[in-house]
């Protein structure tokens, strides 16, 4: 049976670092080969301003073009629900 209270707490949030991720996952008994294959199954679909505002303005090992492309719909304040899509260059289609 699914659970939204299990999902909020035992599924990985968007705004975790890496090590955090890693031990959420190793939680599961997976390990950081099933955290990449996982993590780049979601390659296509969009996310919300709101998800990744934080690391195209603040972070500095964001890709610049790829920082500068999703700041165009992704105002520094506002425009919470503008979304973009996962994928930099193919936007609609699986790589």
């Amino acid at each position: 049976m699914a659970s939204k209270q299990d999902a909020n707490t035992q599924i990985p949030s968007p705004f975790m670092d890496l090590p955090a991720l890693i031990t959420k996952f190793q939680s599961h008994r997976l390990g950081v080969r099933d955290l990449v294959a996982l993590s780049g199954a979601h390659t296509i679909g969009f996310a919300a301003c709101f998800l990744f505002r934080n690391r195209i303005y603040n972070e500095t090992n964001c890709d610049p073009d790829f920082a500068t492309s999703r700041q165009a719909s992704c105002p520094h304040i506002g425009g919470d629900n503008n979304i973009a899509p996962l994928e930099y260059q193919n936007t609609n289609s699986f790589r």
